[in-house]
């Protein structure tokens, strides 16, 4: 067994063994549960499920569990066994309250409560459809599903009760399928959500403003956050930074009230609009939201999930642009110390950590620690994004600056060359291309110095 699952297990199994003797199934071991009760608990309550109420039971078995508890163990770092005490845990915490709606659906007389049950039965079998579909994606493809499908472990069996209250409900996702369709095109893999994808909508700014106009009226909050994250998105895209800031502070107030100031459906809204802060010049501002979202993040994801990894590259990103680049070092350091455990010091991800870490040593005029972490990034950029990447670039023109600090003419000759070179295929305004021929005219100038030198002695 794994030291990711060996915390897990015995708490999953023991949570399947109430939820099956719950519903009124016999099996070994119900009567040593039954016997558990709080005194004055009503057995004959657990015996009436109709026979809908098997479903969490049949679906969410050990075997399923334990299949994404493995694919889970296969990834690296602390946050797959966050994720999976998560899910573990809104299972857990949903198991009677799922159990006694779906006995509730079951006592209608007249044909009136006879349709209502019959819609609110709906309602509960998409929550469980939801569990399902959530664990074997992830089951079936944990790196790049392992991480980004976060935001729907804490929508897992939503308010169970509220499938009767409710005059009209969304009865969701009909079947296992129709569940993986929906997380799909919500997580945005719309090639793998084939035609129930949605894929070809207009998504420009009007489009997606109708959207969350929609998400209003319907009242619906996770819709509002996901539809207002889409919009600020495009607003930005657009330059309408005001706009994107008002979408995203309207966001933020309706996470806070749905989930907490410090949940990850707020940190996500705080990270989106510190960038919108950011490319506002407003750094002092975008810092604060990034305090908040990294704390929200490591506590509830894990302190190497990418989300917070994400954040933890904004917040040195910010402090380089406010002209903070002690302060901005050390953040890419602990940046760097999380990427080197997780994939190695060659990795890519590793080396943009090294490139931004260069950059500051760079600023602060440690240019031979800046040569050696530019030569350290080199390499691995090349080679996984390709020579004709700006990350490459922007290390070619970096390595050039460092090394005509360091009086290394030759070397830095070579490499702003190549990288003015490369840079010309990069848009006209990128200002990467003027670095580069910055670069290119310093060499230059150094050498026509130096060789003016030469002559005079």
């Amino acid at each position: 067994m794994s030291a990711l699952e060996a915390p897990q297990v015995s708490r999953a199994r023991s949570t399947l063994l109430s939820i099956t003797c719950a519903l009124g199934l016999a099996v070994a071991g119900c009567e040593r549960a039954q016997e558990s009760r709080a005194p004055g608990a009503d057995p004959a309550s657990t015996q009436d499920a109709c026979e809908g109420a098997q479903l969490l039971s049949r679906e969410w078995t050990l075997a399923r569990r334990d299949a994404l508890a493995a694919a889970l163990a296969g990834l690296r770092g602390e946050w797959p066994g966050v994720a999976l005490a998560r899910i573990d845990a809104r299972v857990a915490a949903a198991e009677e309250s799922w159990s006694a709606a779906y006995r509730q659906t079951c006592a209608g007389e007249d044909q009136a409560e006879l349709e209502r049950a019959e819609q609110a039965q709906r309602c509960l079998d998409a929550q469980v459809w939801a569990l399902v579909a959530l664990a074997e994606l992830i089951t079936e493809a944990p790196e790049q599903r392992g991480a980004g499908l976060w935001p729907e472990v804490d929508r897992l069996f939503e308010d169970p009760a509220g499938c009767l209250e409710r005059a009209e409900v969304d009865a969701g996702s009909p079947d296992l399928e129709a569940a993986k369709a929906t997380l799909l095109r919500g997580a945005g893999e719309a090639s793998g959500a084939g035609e129930a994808s949605g894929a070809g909508e207009d998504q420009g700014i009007d489009a997606r403003r109708e959207a969350l106009a929609r998400a209003r009226e319907a009242g619906d909050p996770w819709a509002i956050l996901a539809a207002s994250r889409s919009l600020a998105a495009a607003q930005r895209e657009a330059g309408d930074l005001g706009g994107a800031r008002a979408t995203l502070a309207e966001a933020i107030a309706v996470a806070t009230r749905l989930s907490g100031a410090s949940s990850p459906h707020t940190a996500v809204l705080q990270r989106q609009l510190a960038q919108v802060q950011l490319d506002a010049g407003r750094f002092s501002a975008a810092q604060d939201l990034l305090v908040d979202a990294r704390d929200a993040f490591a506590e509830a994801l894990g302190a190497d999930h990418p989300e917070t990894q994400a954040v933890l590259e904004l917040t040195g990103q910010v402090l380089m642009s406010a002209g903070q680049a002690a302060d901005a070092h050390f953040a890419f350091l602990d940046l760097l110390e999380i990427c080197d455990s997780l994939y190695g010091a060659r990795d890519w991800r590793t080396a943009r950590v090294k490139l931004a870490l260069g950059d500051t040593l760079l600023v602060m005029k440690q240019n031979r620690g800046a040569r050696t972490l530019y030569t350290e990034a080199l390499t691995p950029l090349t080679q996984a994004l390709g020579a004709d990447s700006r990350d490459v670039i922007r290390t070619l023109i970096r390595l050039g600056t460092a090394e005509l600090a360091l009086g290394e003419l030759e070397a830095a000759r070579q490499h702003c060359d190549t990288g003015q070179r490369l840079s010309k295929a990069l848009a006209p305004e990128d200002p990467l291309r003027a670095e580069a021929q910055v670069c290119v005219e310093d060499v230059a100038k150094r050498e026509a110095e130096a060789a003016k030198a030469k002559t005079k002695r």
